[in-house]
């Protein structure tokens, strides 16, 4: 197993932030495969972590990514790596995966 796709596996979310997420990938109607991509960023992959890990083409991951940027309706990765950083800041505020789940859509919507 590659170096990549040990990080990958290893990031971890906290379970209120991944279950929210989760929702929210239901909510948007996220296929499979983007739902993992999400779950992938919001662990802080790169591209070649995920190319790498899944054994697909780097171009693959981008067009994955660009599809999942869309139906979230957001412009950038970016903007589901702060969003992520935030949920979990408040998580150990004691947030419910419910607040998590409100607070990702208001980003998102």
């Amino acid at each position: 197993m590659s170096l990549a796709a040990d990080r990958l596996r290893q990031t971890q979310l906290s379970t209120t932030v991944e279950q929210a997420l989760l929702r929210v990938a239901d909510e948007a109607r996220l296929t499979r495969v983007l739902r993992q991509r999400l779950i992938d960023i919001a662990r802080g992959a790169t591209y070649r972590d995920i190319a790498v890990s899944y054994e697909i083409s780097i171009n693959t991951v981008k067009t994955e990514i660009r599809h999942l940027l869309r139906r979230l309706g957001i412009l950038c990765r970016h903007e589901i790596d702060h969003a992520v950083q935030s949920a979990e800041a408040r998580t150990t505020d004691g947030a419910s995966a419910e607040h998590i789940h409100l607070f990702l859509r208001r980003r998102w919507a």
